[in-house]
């Protein structure tokens, strides 16, 4: 069964992989200009590059890593070997996660498809209240570094905003997970991942089209991020079950022992 979960396991990574550039190029289309064709802004021989970037990788590996940890508890069960609380944490560490990432992004590409460039406007205004904290000003001044910028404090408090709803999330799945037993309450957290993912991208795609169809300039990045955040997840949420149909297929093709008659289990017990 561990086979298949590393299987499981790359063949995701090699999904991730090769939909990187198909996706970017096709999300890079802008029909914003009237009486003319369609456009492509990113090329695919520019859309490569994003293969040299460390933020991408660390992406990548953080859901390989959450695909992992999805395939633990069907491993344990599927070998009838008991299932310990720890396992239980990862499980519920990765999907509240996972569904954080969803939650975020669904909230700023509906901000973005409605406002445009200034859905960030938000994320502005709270950095530029914290730049002019004086305690934070003070604090620079003390450790002679100068101050955060708008843009590094607005990255900053996104951050924070994830790892806060990712604590909501864990709180309610631990909730869950008290009184349910361990592969149901797996496989009810995949459910939840797929239509969740599903849900986030109605809500992506659509404020992509609408981003893309006008002149903005940094909203289209926001959206495609939510995109890839949904197609990320959704892609993760299948790995289980494709894990469960090779374990019993691979069990169908085993030859099966023929029964004992009584006078052979006699000769076995002598």
């Amino acid at each position: 069964m561990k086979r298949w979960a590393i299987l499981t396991v790359a063949a995701y990574a090699v999904c991730l992989l090769m939909l990187t550039v198909p996706l970017i190029v096709v999300a890079s289309i802008d029909w914003s200009t009237r009486g003319q064709p369609p456009r492509v802004t990113i090329p695919p021989g520019q859309a490569v590059q994003v293969f040299q970037e460390w933020g991408y990788w660390t992406w990548v590996t953080i859901f390989v890593a959450a695909q992992g940890i999805l395939l633990l508890i069907p491993v344990r069960t599927s070998g009838g070997r008991p299932v310990k609380r720890r396992h239980i944490g990862w499980l519920i560490a990765a999907s509240s996660f996972l569904f954080a990432n969803l939650v975020l992004s669904g909230v700023f590409c509906i901000l973005f498809g409605i406002f445009g460039d200034a859905g960030y406007a938000p994320v502005e205004f709270f950095a530029k209240i914290a730049a002019e904290n004086p305690v934070l000003i003070k604090t620079a001044a003390f450790l002679h570094v100068p101050a955060p910028s708008d843009f590094l404090l607005g990255i900053c408090g996104v951050v924070a905003t994830l790892l806060t709803i990712w604590g909501v999330w864990l709180i309610v799945f631990y909730r869950f997970s008290v009184a349910t037993d361990p592969a149901a309450f797996h496989a009810k957290l995949v459910r939840w991942l797929l239509r969740g993912s599903i849900l986030e991208l109605l809500i992506a795609v659509p404020s992509h089209i609408a981003v893309r169809g006008r002149s903005d300039c940094c909203a289209g990045a926001g959206t495609f991020c939510g995109i890839a955040t949904g197609i990320s997840v959704m892609l993760l949420s299948f790995g289980p079950g494709v894990l469960f149909l090779f374990a019993h297929r691979m069990r169908g093709l085993r030859p099966r022992r023929p029964a004992l008659t009584n006078g052979a289990e006699e000769t076995v017990r002598l």
